[in-house]
């Protein structure tokens, strides 16, 4: 091999490094950026059921766009840290529009959901 041909092979060898250290920059950052997008009204706590004695009647329903953090955990399922989690999120995006837009929560699953969905409402 000639020695401009090494040359060239060298500096094509440091071109594809720089360029897969780009890209897996580049990968990381956007990562990282959706992530932090997605937590930004989650707290990482964990999350307590609520056995309050206080629950509400089943044929009375509390509203989500209204309800603060003690009139939700009257609904059995929400405890404190979920209520909070709720009241933070309705803070930060405004008003449910969607009973499911619940799901946005950390800690109500589909399966919470459906279990408190009798006891919730949105505006009259």
């Amino acid at each position: 091999m000639r020695s401009d041909d090494t040359d060239n092979h060298k500096k094509d060898i440091f071109f594809v490094v720089i360029t897969v250290i780009y890209l897996a920059v580049c990968a990381g950052i956007y990562i990282f950026t959706d992530l932090s997008a997605k937590a930004s009204y989650v707290k990482p706590v964990p999350i307590v059921s609520s056995e309050n004695e206080e629950a509400i009647p089943e044929n009375e329903k509390i509203n989500i766009n209204t309800a603060g953090i003690d009139e939700l955990m009257k609904v059995k399922g929400i405890g404190e840290i979920t209520a909070s989690l709720i009241v933070d999120y309705r803070t930060e995006h405004g008003e449910f529009y969607s009973i499911d837009e619940l799901l946005r929560i950390r800690g109500i699953g589909s399966k919470t959901l459906e279990k408190i969905r009798p006891y919730i409402k949105l505006n009259d």
